[in-house]
């Protein structure tokens, strides 16, 4: 699997120095590739060779006793991937499909196509420019008589998701041309039918993590949701972690003690498994050094699946006042991990917060509104 993603790169790599030496001095050498990418020649040769082959290079003279064959590059005006990135969570047999793109229009068009398709998803949903789809292991029947593309079968191989893909038309071309250049992606197999084309895109199984805080500012300083933003630009600058999204909720809205509206924020990122004690250290330092009270606290979990416990305490939290105690058992109950950063008060609304994720904004800005 690896493998493929540095083959991907060497490709990157010649494709650009031969544009870059081209436009220098209007040819370029295997040797002079070789050199400034630190590659071995018979590897750039090789690759000199398909590049000539797809169109990208042309040969304009041939080798001659000690003078070294010439190339140049071929300008060529073809449409730029709309797929920026594509990474999967896993949790069980659930696998979250994460799709993000440079197109608006685009995004639409998958939405509505892989969500009518049929095949193995459960959910899709467009927040922004990423669109999210629950999958469950195994397959099903794609309609590709009303329907371009759909997501036919997802299967798990070693720690590495595999979405295998059907689709005709333009979403055959993106399967083919576009998707294996997306950030995230380790290799795309493609094979061509009569009517239709069939790929398989391979991505890192990642772990799923949601990290809710609250109680991190005063009735006249700072905000919870900008210092959750923050805390979450700094966790997914770490290797080995992607961002996903940043969440604002509300929940009772009268209660006492609260700075203003009683809103609570909880963020989500993948990452690799390998670095969940790095990432909580680095998260509970960075609130420590930038939190203003002293009751602010972290809550968070693995996994994406809705708990129940977590659902039916975060509903509490939106109608009636509850206690630390009442927070502390349904994260128990829950699996969901707690930490004090300054203070115990926020126990309540950080744990309240990761279980309303997943939920969408019409229920987590409405304090009122019932998903029970």
């Amino acid at each position: 699997m690896k493998r493929r993603s540095k083959v991907l790169e060497r490709r990157r790599i010649c494709l650009e120095l031969a544009s870059s030496l081209s436009e220098e001095k209007g040819y370029f050498t295997i040797k002079e590739i070789a050199d400034r990418a630190r590659m071995p020649r018979s590897t750039v040769q090789d690759w000199i060779n398909r590049l000539i082959d797809e169109g990208s290079v042309k040969l304009i003279k041939t080798r001659d006793g000690s003078h070294p064959a010439r190339y140049v590059s071929i300008t060529q005006t073809l449409p730029a991937s709309s797929c920026r990135r594509i990474f999967t969570t896993v949790d069980g047999d659930l696998v979250e499909i994460f799709h993000e793109c440079r197109s608006e229009g685009c995004l639409e068009f998958c939405e509505w196509e892989h969500g009518g398709s049929g095949g193995v998803l459960l959910d899709v949903k467009k927040e922004g420019m990423l669109l999210r789809e629950i999958a469950r292991v195994g397959r099903g029947e794609v309609d590709l008589e009303r329907f371009a593309v759909g997501v036919r079968e997802v299967s798990l191989e070693e720690g590495v998701v595999c979405q295998h893909i059907v689709s005709r038309g333009g979403p055959a071309y993106s399967l083919s041309e576009m998707i294996q250049f997306a950030e995230g992606v380790l290799e795309v197999r493609v094979k061509e039918h009569p009517g239709y084309t069939e790929g398989t895109v391979l991505t890192d199984a990642l772990l799923h993590l949601t990290i809710g805080v609250d109680d991190t500012d005063t009735k006249d300083r700072g905000a919870t949701f900008a210092l959750t933003l923050s805390l979450l630009n700094v966790l997914s600058s770490l290797p080995g972690v992607t961002a996903i999204a940043h969440k604002v909720a509300f929940l009772k809205p009268d209660i006492p003690y609260r700075t203003v509206g009683n809103a609570v924020s909880f963020i989500e990122l993948a990452i690799k498994p390998g670095v969940l004690d790095i990432v909580i250290d680095e998260a509970v330092r960075y609130l420590q050094s930038e939190t203003l009270s002293d009751e602010t606290a972290m809550a968070y979990r693995t996994g994406f699946r809705e708990n129940q416990h977590l659902r039916v305490f975060a509903a509490r939290a939106r109608s009636e006042e509850v206690v630390v105690e009442d927070a502390k058992e349904a994260a128990e109950l829950s699996g969901v991990k707690i930490l004090e950063i300054t203070g115990s008060r926020g126990i309540i609304g950080a744990v309240a917060a990761v279980g309303l994720s997943g939920l969408p904004k019409e229920i987590l800005l409405n304090p009122e509104a019932d998903f029970l």
